[in-house]
């Protein structure tokens, strides 16, 4: 009886030290990003920059929200790259990967294929 009471106990404390103890998935989000609607500026961790040298800003389009994801992500400490053959983009960050095609209504993380929201009814001309 004692005994197992000891072990509920440990396994108490071990699954409230493994909450409290930083995870990966923590550490990449610890950065501050701030981005404006209309402003080719963002803050990263309080410091204000451009968020690319092609003048690229945040834009609300049909009621979303439309971010570029390359500033986003290289702050989290990821990577954004483009094949052009293909018109795929490839979002890395930690050990998570996703595909997007431009144009097409599927994509792919980690290998397993996903249903994306249609965007052809946004016009990105604003």
């Amino acid at each position: 009886m004692r005994r197992s009471r000891l072990l509920k106990l440990l396994a108490t404390i071990l699954l409230v030290a493994g909450l409290l103890i930083p995870s990966t998935a923590t550490a990449l989000s610890s950065a501050t990003i701030k981005l404006w609607i209309g402003n080719t500026s963002t803050s990263v961790n309080g410091v204000q920059q451009p968020i690319d040298t092609q003048g690229t800003k945040p834009v609300i389009v049909a009621g979303r929200t439309l971010v570029p994801i390359r500033a986003v992500i290289e702050a989290f400490g990821g990577s954004v790259a483009w094949e052009s053959s293909t018109r795929r983009v490839t979002v890395t960050l930690g050990k998570d990967s996703l595909d997007l095609w431009i144009g097409k209504s599927q994509a792919s993380l980690n290998g397993h294929a996903l249903h994306q929201e249609r965007t052809d009814d946004l016009s990105l001309t604003t």
